[in-house]
């Protein structure tokens, strides 16, 4: 029992260390690669999330040209979070500008 007690532990312990999101495996080999890593480094430097969501495991849903506080931007829409959050990201200096969480 006191095995089967020890697995269960470590296997526990190995896949909550796996889901933790450093936003460094987004870049490599994806089309969208450094945008998600732009907005997963702005939702974590700035609290903008909670354990258990993971950013490093959402997608871009939707793109849209915009104006935003007089500034040409791109609104991106993700794949998470009831209906989806959207984030804000100036056209010029390519810096996430604005999040917003979704709605329920």
């Amino acid at each position: 029992m006191k095995t089967l007690i020890a697995i269960l532990f470590i296997i526990t312990v190995a896949t909550s260390c796996q889901q933790k999101c450093t936003c460094e495996s987004i870049i490599q080999n994806d089309t969208d690669g450094k945008t998600r890593y732009k907005i997963c480094k702005y939702l974590k430097n700035n609290d903008k999330i909670v354990d258990p969501a993971n950013p490093c495991e959402w997608k871009i849903s939707e793109q849209r040209s915009a104006f935003f506080q007089g500034k040409e931007v791109e609104i991106i829409k993700m794949d998470c979070c009831f209906m989806g959050d959207e984030l804000i990201i100036d056209k010029k200096s390519k810096n996430v500008i604005g999040y917003f969480p979704s709605d329920k």
